[in-house]
């Protein structure tokens, strides 16, 4: 059973991904004016790379570094935003179907990381 603290923070990740995802242009400005469009490509949050992203199943929508789309540069700075509000270090986390770019972040972050994955081990 996860913490409550963790379930706290896996909703307010998954409520502002939401939230993004179902509001119109405006928020959509606001996050990818912080995920660094630039005029010389990218910038992506997650592992630091600038550049041109690659289009795998959209335009310019995977990093070409740590394999990220846009949910994950956008939970990514959900995730900074939290860490100034909570102590992750003495926290538990359970990631189910973890996505390869979060494993390095989340076990530095967190006192324990467990990953649960059906197909896959990380």
């Amino acid at each position: 059973m996860i913490s409550k603290e963790c379930a706290k923070i896996y909703a307010n990740v998954y409520s502002a991904y939401i939230y993004v995802k179902l509001k119109t242009l405006g928020p959509i400005v606001v996050a990818s004016t912080k995920l660094g469009i630039s005029n010389h490509g990218f910038d992506c949050p997650v592992c630091g790379y600038s550049g041109p992203f690659l289009n795998i199943r959209r335009k310019n929508a995977s990093c070409p570094q740590c394999g990220s789309a846009e949910r994950h540069r956008l939970q990514f700075l959900v995730i900074q935003k939290l860490q100034k509000k909570y102590d992750f270090s003495k926290m538990a986390m359970l990631h189910v179907a973890p996505e390869e770019c979060f494993y390095k972040l989340f076990k530095k972050l967190f006192a324990k990381y467990t990953t649960i994955d059906i197909e896959r081990k990380i």
